[in-house]
């Protein structure tokens, strides 16, 4: 998990994006069924996203992808997380607050509406405090 960081911040996130999930998500979907779940599970749709993002692997995708991780990085259910959670992430390098914030950031960057735009570096912010 740390060294995904490190690929990121060393500028090749799209790699960082590959490895995670074939290392980790694709992995754990052979070994345990995609019905099987652990506690770190709900990390696994923002780490790829923000990796994802990062990295320009959805910038040939349909506005309709666009739209979808907008709506998700706005949900109030997501950025929830248990206490715990977020205090492992802190040991693993990054908590899941700032890789939600991450990811709204990245999202503002690249919308073309300016009202989403403020929904979401708002809500990054709020993320991030």
């Amino acid at each position: 998990y740390p060294v995904l960081w490190i690929i990121k911040d060393r500028g090749d996130a799209s790699k960082a994006c590959e490895v995670f999930k074939t290392h980790i998500v694709d992995k754990f979907n052979e070994f345990f069924g995609k019905d099987a779940t652990t506690w770190f599970l709900v990390t696994y749709e923002p780490v790829e996203m923000l990796l994802g993002l990062a990295g320009g692997v959805y910038d040939d995708e349909p506005q309709r992808k666009w739209n979808e991780m907008e709506e998700y990085a706005l949900s109030k259910k997501v950025g929830s997380f248990k206490d715990i959670l977020e205090s492992v992430g802190v040991q693993l390098g990054r908590d899941i607050s700032s890789i939600l914030a991450e990811i709204c950031l990245l999202l503002a960057k690249k919308t073309k509406k300016e009202d989403k735009r403020i929904e979401l570096v708002n809500r990054g912010f709020q993320l991030a405090t």
